[in-house]
Order: structure tokens, then C-alpha cells, then sequence
């Protein structure tokens, strides 16, 4: 008898413990659902305005990843495996132009591209410094404008490497083993807007539509890292400076209202 009302009394206090996390579940997801739909309410139109700054970037024929668009069409996003051997080309508005490798930051993985187009494209300024507040809003920009949202938590952070332990662990029983960075990034922007492998190379914004930086990587629970536009102003004189070294030869072309169009040799 002692041992059948221990069982009940343990099978009881297990049914209710397992009742609360599913309701806890339930109450972050309705969270973070209200949340992104409340961005997406206020900072909509801002996001449309500010997508045209972004653009799709297609390695050898398909789509990869969102890229952001700099001033004299220069473009930035994550490097990630890609090399200067493949074909890029870069969607902009339902237009397609071909994009040239000008250089690659291993500290960051950062891939900065030329656009060859023949007018130069809406771009976001890194040039002038602003003021990053922590607790203050961080949007995930695309093409079609408003990916994901969430506030800013950290900034000039170096992340490392965390494998979160073995299977045995909390993290592992929970499905979280190796989902942290796989490399180091330096200068980075912490926010907790999610953000998905397809994201990555998105660009960053505050609630003025002022670039803040590039998504780079992600961690478990949420977690987003986006290199600072701080940094991305430090480096990007050096990558451009890279294409100085490289000859190229061949003939570029961009689709256009008349047909294709030459646009550098």
C-alpha cells in the first residue's frame, strides 16, 4: 500500500510538471507569435521601403542567400563555402545582373560583391556612426521585406564555438547539442530575433531603418549574431582594395526593358 500511494502520488506531481511545460510551450509560442506580428504591423511599410536595398544572390544558376546592397552597388552577405570560381548573379527587383568577387573577410566570413548594373542601386549607408542602445529594436530585412524581428541584447561581442555538451546533457536531451556558432566571430551584434540558415547575409536594422549590420549566425533559443556595421566600416576599404589585384576578363551582361544589355567588359 505505501509503495502504490508513493506511485500515485509520484505519477501525479509527473502528469502536472508535464502539463506546465506544455503550457509554458504553448505561451512562448503565442508570444513570440504576437511579438513578430506586432513588428510586422509597425515596422511593415518601413521594411518594404528599406527591402529595396536588399536583394537575392544566386550561385551558378540558384537562389542562395539574401544579400545587402551598398553604396556604388557594391553588395555584402555571408561567405560562408562559396569561392571566386563559381557565377554569381544577383535578383533585384525581378531583375537579374551579374555580380563580380571582389574580396572575402575571413575574421567575419563576410563576401563583399560588384553588381553590374548600369544605374546604381538603393543602398543603406555604413559611412556615418550611430548609436546601437541595447534593448532597442533589431529587424531582419528581405527582399520582400520583413523576415523576423527582436532587440538588440549585446554588442561588440566576440562568440566562440560552443558545442553545449554531449548527448547525456540537458542541452543534448533537449535536441540543442552542436547548435551553437561553428567558428568565432568578432565585433558582433547579439539580438533575439530568430534567424534561420536562410537568413543568413540579411541585413540588420533599427527602428529608422538605419543598417545596424549583417545576420552572420545564429545560437539555440533564438539567439542572432550579425557583424556590426562598426566593423563592416573598418573592412570594407580592405576588401575593395582586393579587386585591385585580380584581372578579369570577360564580358558582363544585365537584363533590361530592351533585352540584355552590356554592362562592363
Amino acid at each position: 500500500m505505501p509503495f502504490r500511494k508513493s506511485f500515485t502520488k509520484g505519477f501525479v506531481l509527473f502528469c502536472l510538471l508535464a502539463s506546465l511545460c506544455y503550457s509554458l510551450q504553448i505561451y512562448a509560442q503565442s508570444e513570440k507569435l504576437t511579438k513578430q506580428g506586432y513588428l510586422q504591423k509597425y515596422f511593415g511599410k518601413l521594411c518594404q521601403q528599406k527591402s529595396r536595398a536588399t536583394a537575392t544572390l544566386y550561385v551558378d544558376g540558384s537562389p542562395l542567400r539574401i544579400l545587402a546592397i551598398l553604396p556604388r552597388n557594391y553588395a555584402i552577405t555571408k561567405a560562408g563555402k562559396l569561392n571566386s570560381q563559381q557565377m554569381f548573379e544577383v535578383e533585384w527587383q525581378r531583375k537579374r545582373f551579374s555580380a563580380i568577387w571582389i574580396g572575402k573577410d575571413p575574421i567575419n566570413d563576410l563576401l563583399l560583391l560588384k553588381i553590374q548594373s548600369p544605374k546604381e542601386l538603393p543602398s543603406f549607408d555604413v559611412q556615418r556612426k550611430i548609436s546601437i542602445p541595447i534593448g532597442s529594436w533589431a529587424i531582419s530585412l528581405g527582399p520582400q521585406g520583413f523576415l523576423k524581428g527582436g532587440i538588440v541584447s549585446a554588442i561588440h561581442r566576440d562568440v566562440r564555438p560552443n558545442p553545449r555538451g554531449g548527448l547525456l546533457s540537458i542541452y543534448g536531451m533537449l535536441g540543442l547539442t552542436g547548435s551553437g556558432p561553428k567558428r568565432s566571430y568578432k565585433d558582433v551584434i547579439q539580438h533575439d530575433g530568430p534567424v534561420e540558415n536562410k537568413y543568413l547575409g540579411s541585413p540588420l536594422i533599427n527602428s529608422k531603418g538605419e543598417l545596424l549590420g549583417i545576420n552572420i549566425s545564429f545560437a539555440y533559443r533564438g539567439t542572432g549574431f550579425a557583424v556590426s556595421r562598426e566593423y563592416l566600416r573598418k573592412i570594407l576599404p580592405k576588401l575593395k582594395n582586393m579587386a585591385k589585384k585580380k584581372a578579369f576578363l570577360g564580358v558582363f551582361l544585365a537584363e533590361t526593358p530592351k533585352g540584355l544589355q552590356v554592362t562592363n567588359l
